[in-house]
């Protein structure tokens, strides 16, 4: 395990291995389901499938994805519009974070990342 700043200048590998040790660490914990989160994250589902519009579009809901603790929403499409703004805002306040973008191939990518889907018992 790496004893300094995991920011400091160090070699990628060290701080890949370092980060890679920690989670493993963190995920291997005893815990609980967070209701209240996993509540906010359907919430924020249900209003994203009433709130977006596009061609080829697909919205999907993972909990406990990329860990544990971690959830994602990822709506994908072409030609995106949101057509009920204030309940997108709504959505988007419920999660921790949120980031749009587009691809290359003219498509839309949004995820909306939500943390402390479980909470450590220890």
């Amino acid at each position: 395990m790496h004893d300094g700043n995991l920011f400091d200048e160090v070699d990628d590998d060290l701080f890949f291995d370092a980060l890679t040790e920690e989670i493993n660490r963190q995920e291997a914990r005893t815990s609980i389901i967070n209701p209240v989160k996993l509540m906010a994250m359907r919430n924020c589902y249900n209003i994203i499938r009433g709130a977006v519009r596009g061609k080829e579009l697909n919205i999907t809901c993972s909990p406990h994805e990329p860990s544990n603790s971690m959830g994602n929403i990822k709506v994908f499409g072409k030609d995106i519009c949101i057509t009920d703004v204030p309940s997108f805002i709504e959505a988007s306040a419920l999660a921790g974070n949120v980031e749009a973008y587009t691809k290359t191939d003219g498509t839309v990518f949004m995820v909306f990342t939500f943390h402390g889907l479980t909470t450590p018992v220890e």
